[in-house]
């Protein structure tokens, strides 16, 4: 009960008592009998529960001024969304008027006003009071579909959630689905699905993923999911066909073709291309198919000798063997060597550095390291849209190349000197772009790039501070 309440109800009990004084002193004279005051309504403090289990509300605190006997009345004022208590019948439990306890069920989480009227023998009725019930849930419930299994075409399979848990040892229930089939599969539908070991059987091989939810009464849990795999039968199983051995020339692509592979069945396939051998000088990898999960595609063998290449198939249920096959490959008999161009070299000021005289000459220090980026107007090109490699290297020392093997790079440049005060000196730093192609033919172009390096003297330093 608020504060106002026992305010209001203590202000009124002691009217009560002030009035009973005032009869008293009043002597025989006065007629009392027919006065009768209002009983007062308590019904408890408020609730918060972290479960839908038994909600008890007690009103024993609830009295009459006069001593009546008192009958209970008790309502709901407001129900969270959701809740079909208000529609009730019989929302309570306990249902007898002259009992101070009831009970009810809460039936979602949320906030449950519950007001209670008292009323005494000769029918004066009490002010609602209220109180609330808040229901919410300390932490969801953990599903747990069990472990993977394996199974065979047209064996039962049992599974179990039975290790699902709840924090609060709530009763839990159990929604299991079936979240993915194999294609041609028609089994959609769990046997005993709302219950705590469903049952269904395979009518084709592959893989069933099945998912479990459980829910403790106020919220549900994250799906968990089991996976059953159904054998093949071998008159399920694809059939792969790399086809025959080819030959073909290094640094081109040779078409492969997987397209005569089969499904007994008629089922869909997909493809999937491997790498099973290549030549010691390769380095080719599974990324040299233009695409390894067509059924037709090329391959870009990088030199000469035997590639073994493999193709396995899978019709949404099982794979095939995988089919080999080998691509023998020679020399290609045209090349045309790539086109370099390093671009224009750059003339960047590197600042200065203090000269100091020494007998009949100067010694000069260092200006600062310079960055510049090389390569933006740089461009390469292979007039036979091979494959090419770069690389940038440098023929003067003070170079220190960020990406070497980059088209457009960083490239600190340092070291750079002027040769005596007054003057400023143009060091030159030279790189060399090489670009190669897939057949090994190489090309390369030279850059140089010039840094300003100005010299002064100590005299040429100007105070400041002086005046």
């Amino acid at each position: 009960m608020n504060s106002q309440k026992f305010l209001s109800q203590r202000a009124t009990t002691t009217a009560v008592f002030l009035a009973a004084l005032a009869f008293a002193g009043c002597g025989d004279d006065k007629d009392d009998e027919g006065a009768n005051d209002s009983p007062v309504a308590d019904a408890g403090v408020n609730q918060a529960i972290t479960s839908t289990s038994l909600v008890t509300l007690n009103g024993s605190g609830s009295y009459d001024p006069d001593g009546d006997p008192m009958n209970y009345h008790w309502a709901f004022d407001a129900v969270p969304e959701g809740s079909a208590l208000m529609e009730s019948d019989a929302p309570f439990l306990v249902n007898d008027e002259r009992d101070a306890v009831t009970s009810f069920t809460a039936d979602i989480e949320g906030t449950y006003v519950v007001s209670l009227i008292v009323s005494d023998a000769l029918g004066a009725t009490s002010e609602p009071d209220r109180m609330t019930v808040t229901v919410q849930s300390a932490s969801k419930p953990v599903a747990n579909a069990g472990t993977d299994q394996t199974a065979s075409v047209g064996a039962l399979v049992t599974l179990d959630g039975s290790t699902s848990s709840d924090a609060s040892d709530r009763d839990l229930t159990y929604a299991w689905s079936m979240a993915q089939a194999p294609s041609h599969s028609t089994t959609a539908v769990l046997a005993g699905a709302d219950s705590v070991s469903p049952t269904f059987t395979p009518d084709t091989s592959g893989l069933y993923l099945i998912a479990l939810v459980v829910n403790n009464g106020l919220q549900d849990s994250t799906a968990d999911t089991v996976v059953v795999r159904v054998a093949a039968t071998e008159s399920d199983v694809p059939v792969a066909v790399a086809g025959d051995d080819i030959s073909g020339e290094d640094c081109t692509n040779i078409v492969v073709d997987g397209s005569g592979s089969y499904d007994p069945n008629d089922q869909p396939l997909t493809y999937l291309w491997d790498l099973e051998d290549r030549p010691a000088a390769s380095s080719a990898t599974t990324d040299t198919f233009a695409d390894r999960r067509a059924s037709v595609t090329t391959f870009y063998p990088d030199t000469t000798g035997e590639y073994v290449v493999s193709l396995a198939v899978h019709d949404g249920a099982g794979w095939s063997v995988p089919d080999e096959m080998t691509i023998s490959v020679t020399e290609r008999a045209y090349n045309t060597p790539p086109a370099v161009n390093p671009g224009a070299g750059q003339v960047v000021d590197g600042g200065s550095a203090i000269c100091e005289e020494s007998a009949y000459d100067y010694v000069c220090n260092y200006c600062e390291a310079t960055t510049v980026t090389a390569g933006t107007d740089a461009f390469v090109n292979d007039p036979d849209a091979d494959t090419v490699s770069l690389q940038w290297t440098a023929e003067s020392d003070g170079i220190a190349i960020h990406s070497p093997t980059s088209l457009e790079t960083a490239v600190v440049l340092s070291g750079s000197q002027p040769s005596e005060p007054g003057a400023c000196e143009p060091n030159e730093y030279t790189m060399r772009l090489t670009a190669t192609d897939c057949t090994g033919a190489s090309t390369s172009q030279l850059v140089t790039h010039i840094v300003n390096c100005c010299g002064y003297t100590s005299s040429d330093v100007v105070d400041t501070d002086s005046p």
